[in-house]
């Protein structure tokens, strides 16, 4: 395959784009798994810890 400069330089240009859009796509499902879990805790596991100190201010 007999490339240009110029052809040589946009394809790795292109290649760099194509891996940072799959490493943003990655990033932002991982950042949306932790912001589930945040939600998770903080609906779950605090309602627990509230109600078992209501049940101990209790006794």
């Amino acid at each position: 395959m007999n490339l240009s400069v110029l052809h040589k330089i946009i394809l790795g240009f292109a290649i760099i784009s194509a891996m940072l859009l799959v490493s943003n796509v990655v990033s932002y499902l991982g950042l949306n798994e932790i912001i589930y879990s945040a939600h998770n805790v903080v609906e779950e596991k605090m309602t627990i810890q509230a109600k078992m100190l209501q049940v101990q201010s209790a006794l």
